[in-house]
């Protein structure tokens, strides 16, 4: 970034911040968002800058030692985190923001003044008394947990009663927002400001989001870990009281919905303690390490490896293969997330029409346009650093390839060709030659009155199918005389419309299903 022209002053979104503590950090933040640890002459020379002044002015109100170049120097080094002003057009802060790689916030409120009045609870709380009976909720939910597995084991394979559902979802919903105010009363009781709470995007799924950023300016580590680590606990508590009480509940909906809540409580706090995403576990271990902006040194420190052992760039490695690890491992969690993002959503939202597919299209273009910027940044390093033209494009067409490849198997499995048509059709056509009647599994009739109509799973009167290594398999052990891969169903359906063969595979029964069947075929 250019340095900036003097004179200078602040942007209205930038701040300066005390530490709560002598001896502690300043924060430099921007919209809330902290930039930078700074020492106490680098903060008193940025509050000294008024948008008027020249660097000689503001060495002489600083007095001795300062020096214009002094101050010229402090204010090139932090203009790379953009808090600097021109004065014509004052910066906001903004209630939608984004964050990398993936995450949309929507700003909804100023928590302070709640979390104040809820400040002599948490003083509470963190007594010892407290934390003994913390603890003891906690294994008595570990039991009650322990003891009901069979229950459990139940709940999460067969289908519950909707209302059952509806309330689970609704109880949620509160815990999830109960754990990001639990993350700001923690900061609250240790003397910082939530700055906002509010909903978001996380990598394309729905969550709540509380700004505790300020936990930065707390002058112990172990303050900031318990900050970040309040939310899961909130989580981990809630499904306790749940796991114990359903010990107490006859068997009933009403049980059975306590026990899934419970579960999924202890779910998502084990979830958000994943350190490899920007979840509560890698701020946790951030705060630490007392290391800021961990994941983006880390994937920095495996850029310079690919980069030297790929690309060939001219660079020294450091010895940091932690952290070069840390970053690979950063990498791929973040790209297993946004496609467990997209799995989810999209099919939801192809759901809703035209609407919803211009949805999936704008998603789709969005993390296409930041692939490309984040390659494209990447290569164009690595020239600066020394890699010959050959090997970046070498590296380009494997990347492209690889990606399309991926793409394919996402879409239709490692070899399914697109433009053949659905083989479970033809499988559908061919049970309804050879063994009509009714499904042995739900004693409908398994197809309608016409063999020669496209019966898709789910669309007929039987779609018991499912899909095996080898192919498409009835669900009721009497379908199909063989079972074909999805490819060769397909492409022998092709060959026998070519050659001007009927729209039914003439498929003959295995030599025991002839016997079961009384030889028909």
């Amino acid at each position: 970034m250019a340095p900036p022209q003097w004179p200078v002053r602040l942007a209205a979104a930038a701040s300066v911040d005390r530490p709560m503590q002598a001896g502690g950090p300043w924060i430099l933040s921007l919209g809330g968002v902290p930039k930078a640890r700074i020492s106490a002459d680098v903060a008193a020379v940025l509050q000294a800058l008024d948008g008027e002044k020249s660097p000689v002015q503001v060495a002489e109100q600083l007095g001795r030692p300062w020096t214009a170049e002094d101050v010229d120097a402090v204010v090139g080094s932090v203009a790379r985190t953009g808090i600097f002003d021109d004065g014509a057009h004052p910066a906001e802060v903004r209630w939608i923001q984004f964050r990398a790689p993936l995450t949309i916030q929507v700003t909804l409120f100023n928590p302070m003044a709640f979390l104040l009045a809820l400040r002599p609870l948490a003083a509470v709380m963190a007594r010892r008394e407290s934390l003994v009976l913390a603890l003891t909720l906690l294994l008595g939910g570990v039991i009650g947990l322990t003891t009901a597995v069979p229950e459990v084991m139940r709940v999460l394979s067969t289908p519950l009663a909707l209302e059952a559902y509806l309330g689970v979802a609704a109880a949620m919903f509160g815990s999830t927002l109960l754990h990001e105010l639990g993350h700001g009363l923690a900061l609250t009781h240790f003397g910082g400001r939530p700055r906002r709470i509010g909903i978001m995007l996380f990598y394309l799924s729905p969550a709540f989001f509380c700004d505790v950023t300020d936990g930065w300016r707390l002058p112990s580590r172990m303050q900031r870990v318990v900050v970040a680590l309040a939310g899961p606990l909130v989580h981990l508590g809630l499904g306790s009281v749940a796991l114990c009480a359903q010990a107490f509940i006859a068997a009933s909906t009403f049980k059975d919905g306590v026990l899934l809540y419970g579960v999924l409580c202890y779910i998502v706090a084990v979830l958000n303690l994943f350190p490899f995403i920007k979840l509560d576990g890698y701020v946790a271990l951030m705060s630490a390490l007392d290391t800021p902006h961990l994941r983006r040194k880390s994937m920095d420190a495996a850029a310079e490896w690919v980069g030297r052992y790929l690309l060939g760039t001219k660079v020294v490695l450091q010895r940091r293969g932690a952290l070069r690890w840390f970053g690979v491992a950063s990498f791929v969690s973040g790209l297993g997330f946004m496609a467990l993002g997209f799995q989810r959503l999209i099919p939801l939202f192809l759901q809703l029409g035209m609407a919803g597919h211009v949805l999936v299209a704008l998603a789709c273009v969005l993390l296409v346009v930041l692939s490309a910027r984040s390659a494209i940044l990447f290569f164009r390093a690595a020239a600066r650093k020394g890699s010959s033209f050959a090997r970046r494009l070498l590296m380009g067409i494997l990347a492209g390839g690889g990606s399309r490849g991926l793409a394919r198997r996402g879409a239709g499995g490692p070899h399914h060709d697109s433009r053949l048509p659905d083989p479970r059709r033809t499988l559908g056509h061919c049970c309804s030659r050879r063994f009509p009647g009714a499904c042995s599994h739900c004693g409908r009739s398994r197809f309608p009155a016409n063999p020669r109509t496209a019966v898709p799973p789910g669309t007929g009167p039987c779609h018991h199918w499912f899909p095996t290594a080898v192919g498409i398999k009835s669900a009721h052990g009497d379908g199909c005389a063989r079972h074909l891969s999805r490819d060769q169903a397909a492409r022998y359906f092709l060959r026998r419309r070519a050659r001007g063969g009927g729209t039914t595979p003439r498929l003959r029964p295995r030599r025991s299903q002839q016997h079961r069947t009384g030889g028909l075929g």
